[in-house]
């Protein structure tokens, strides 16, 4: 089950993206679809199923793996801040306010209908 969320995840993330707001572009920042719910769609749904697969193989080099990757994504998204708050600003800014990095309560109350 964990994994078909990841791949539904991911899946989703890429539609509501799409092509043409993949390549930095500096017009409007995205936070509809699955970024009203998580900054980093992609990337939640990359260590959810890294993580599924290190439980599915119980190999500890598998989880090994997957921790370093979740490092090195954390590290990865905090680098990109940097940049996503010099383009949008206070826009993004108050994007951050709303909305939690990676997964947390907001996103469980906004998926439900509750926020």
């Amino acid at each position: 089950m964990p994994v078909l969320v990841a791949f539904g995840a991911l899946g989703r993330s890429a539609v509501d993206l799409g092509e043409e707001a993949t390549e930095g572009r500096k017009d409007e920042l995205r936070t509809d679809g699955l970024y009203r719910y998580t900054r980093n769609p992609q990337n939640v749904g990359y260590v959810l199923l890294f993580a599924t697969y290190a439980v599915l193989a119980n190999s500890p080099l598998v989880g090994v793996l997957t921790v370093e990757f979740a490092v090195v994504t954390v590290l990865q998204v905090l680098a990109e801040e940097a940049w996503l708050r010099g383009t949008y600003g206070d826009a993004y800014d108050a994007y951050c306010e709303r909305v939690p990095r990676f997964v947390g309560v907001r996103t469980f109350t906004r998926a439900l209908g509750d926020d």
